[in-house]
């Protein structure tokens, strides 16, 4: 990440994860109809082990997990796994991780490891979930196949019902956790989420095997999933590196933080100093929603988060990065207006649409601007 991480504010230093028996979690509210879950089967995803049993009835939220199941007996002919000196530890996996047991979890342990090293931050892992169409959210993230989870063993007695409570009464529209699995929740989420009391990043699939033909990282077919991975561990990096969190930072402004930062990143590598590049500017996002840009209107932003000392400092390290000389400010026009300022117009229209104004409000208090529909 060639742009300088942003330092804490004096009086405050890095959030870390809170105890996981924190409030749940809360976010924008939609509701939209779940497809039913899905009959577990051992083909239902090649290579996965089933989900574990469900737990027993004296095992409650703030329990000590339950032991691990023993492992699946090898098949006829294959070698012995190696413990000890010889084992490597899964990514997030906790002290000494399980080898991964499929394709698809290699794939995964790679887009992580992969943004990490891109982001600057290869020593920290977070946790990770993958959703299952046969898990449903009221059973606890330990039902999930092994391959499905990174990390997480101080929180996998809890349900995705339980942490993200807040939000399942508009979601589900008067569905049962018992009927929405936690893929169809985190696919409601856009497909992804981060949740930052808990270090967890939330994916409702793995990233696809083929390899591609084109672009910078020729490792997975599914440019989209690959990009939200990277997404998602930005705000990772957000959080741990620089303590921007939606409990800091007004929502959208860190989402335009990330997409530039983050997501983006790879692609400005190819662009070079000189701002020459092999990849068109479609390649790089420049909204995150959907476009809407909003001119002239960025002073209103300031005044809003002046007394946001973490949302102010990200608006000017935004500011910063697109004029850096042979990136973004030199970038190719979009109907003849600079990169640049498309992304800081889309920022602004984003930022004061009335659907934002809550999140905004919660952090703004009297500062708050009105809304521009």
């Amino acid at each position: 990440w060639p742009a300088p991480a942003l330092a804490a504010p004096a009086d405050a230093a890095v959030a870390p994860a809170v105890d996981p028996a924190a409030a749940p979690a809360t976010a924008a509210s939609t509701v939209v109809p779940l497809p039913p879950v899905a009959a577990l089967t051992p083909g239902a995803q090649a290579g996965v082990q089933p989900p574990a049993a469900p737990p027993s009835a004296s095992h409650v939220a703030g329990d000590p997990p339950p032991p691990p199941a023993p492992p699946p007996p090898a098949a006829p002919g294959a070698p012995a796994v190696r413990r000890g000196a010889g084992a490597a530890p899964a990514v997030g996996g906790g002290p000494q991780g399980a080898p991964p047991r499929s394709d698809a979890r290699r794939r995964l342990d790679a887009a992580v490891t992969e943004s990490l090293r891109r982001l600057n931050i290869p020593g920290r892992t977070p946790n990770v979930v993958v959703g299952h169409p046969g898990v449903t959210i009221d059973r606890p993230i330990s039902a999930l196949p092994a391959d499905h989870r990174i990390g997480c063993t101080t929180f996998e007695h809890r349900s995705f019902a339980e942490i993200f409570a807040n939000d399942l009464p508009a979601r589900l529209g008067g569905q049962q956790p018992g009927d929405v699995s936690t893929q169809a929740l985190i696919e409601l989420f856009g497909g992804g989420g981060y949740e930052w009391r808990l270090n967890l990043i939330t994916l409702a699939e793995f990233p696809k095997a083929a390899p591609r033909t084109t672009g910078n990282d020729p490792t997975f077919a599914d440019r989209d999933i690959e990009k939200k991975v990277r997404h998602e561990v930005g705000h990772y990096e957000q959080h741990v590196e620089s303590d921007l969190t939606e409990a800091t930072v007004p929502g959208i402004l860190l989402e335009f933080h990330n997409i530039l930062f983050n997501e983006n990143q790879p692609y400005i590598e190819e662009m070079g100093e000189t701002g020459s590049r092999r990849v068109g500017v479609t390649d790089l996002r420049d909204h995150y929603v959907s476009r809407r840009p909003v001119v002239g209107q960025l002073d209103r932003l300031v005044r809003e988060i002046e007394r946001l000392p973490r949302a102010s400092r990200a608006l000017e390290q935004i500011r910063r990065e697109l004029d850096r000389p042979g990136r973004y400010a030199y970038s190719q026009p979009v109907a003849g207006v600079p990169w640049r300022q498309v992304f800081l117009d889309n920022l602004v229209g984003e930022y004061f649409l009335p659907a934002n104004r809550e999140n905004r409000q919660a952090l703004a208090g009297d500062r708050l601007q009105d809304d521009i529909p």
